[in-house]
């Protein structure tokens, strides 16, 4: 790096933000089983698919006409209801406590 005075400084990149890191345009771009929608009702029915759909690649939805996908937290919450539920189901089914 040199001190030159006449020299202009370089352009510092952008800094991104979660909500610019979709690759998806519009809401109708993402698949319907990565639509949020779509994981709470698998999260409702079966939960271990919720899971998987979780763990796979990201849940979008949309906020303010964007396609946001979920944060970490959103993504804690979720595993702990379908861990909660996935063991709730585990214990009913063997008579357990």
């Amino acid at each position: 790096m040199t001190n030159d005075p006449y020299q202009p400084p370089s352009a510092a990149p952008e800094p991104t933000t979660k909500e610019s890191d979709s690759k998806y345009k519009t809401y109708d771009e993402v698949p319907y089983f990565r639509k949020q929608w779509f994981f709470w009702l698998c999260w409702l029915v079966f939960a271990p698919v919720a899971l998987v759909i979780l763990f796979s690649g990201n849940v979008y939805y949309k906020k303010k006409g964007e396609v946001v996908p979920f944060g970490i937290a959103n993504k804690i919450v979720g595993a702990l209801f379908c861990l909660l539920w996935t063991y709730q189901v585990y214990a009913a089914l063997t008579g357990s406590n």
